[in-house]
């Protein structure tokens, strides 16, 4: 005699399997998304930041947004200037440099949320006087 179909036991093991399976690939699926999210905050942070300091460059070295805590100013999710909070907020601070004379030191720090945690991108770096 032959035997056609599967046993209780048979279907029970594939189902268990399979909902294994499913449930990785869901895992899986959003460590995907939560890190892909987090990197496009993170390089629009950078770019925000990478931009004020280039602003903040050409501004001759006793300008005042260069000497102390400025801001804070606004963006949006592009990365646009905003006149009201939106997702990233920008303060930068300029002191002249302990050791060198006419080198200003820079730092422009960049806020944002996500998740419930606020994250934040920190450039640093330097400009001599003209």
């Amino acid at each position: 005699m032959s035997r056609r179909g599967a046993t209780l036991v048979e279907l029970l093991v594939a189902f268990a399997i399979l909902m294994v399976a499913s449930t990785l690939a869901t895992a899986v699926a959003v460590t995907y998304i939560r890190t892909h999210q987090s990197q496009k905050h993170l390089t629009q942070a950078m770019s925000i930041a990478q931009s004020k300091v280039e602003d903040l460059l050409v501004l001759y070295p006793t300008d005042p947004q260069l000497r102390g805590m400025n801001g804070p100013e606004y963006y949006d999710e592009t990365g646009t200037p905003s006149d009201s909070l939106a997702d990233y907020r920008v303060q930068w601070t300029g002191r002249p440099h302990d050791v060198l004379d006419g080198v200003v030191e820079l730092q422009v720090i960049v806020n944002w949320t996500e998740r419930r945690r606020t994250r934040r991108f920190v450039l640093d770096t330097a400009r001599t006087g003209r």
